[in-house]
């Protein structure tokens, strides 16, 4: 028996397009594409653990 469907909402967009580790080139780096959903279940995953991402650059 399978889970019943379940509609789910993204509460915010991103504040960033872009992600790379500090202190690298963005030359040397692979591009991954993550949708929207993802990035939604990261920031949810951040606020259970008491991180809080700044929406300022």
């Amino acid at each position: 028996m399978s889970r019943p469907y379940k509609e789910r909402r993204v509460e915010h967009l991103p504040p960033f397009t872009n992600y790379k580790p500090a202190g690298s080139s963005s030359l040397n780096i692979e591009e991954v594409t993550l949708p929207i959903e993802e990035m939604e279940t990261i920031r949810l995953a951040d606020i259970e653990r008491g991180i809080k991402i700044s929406s300022h650059v």
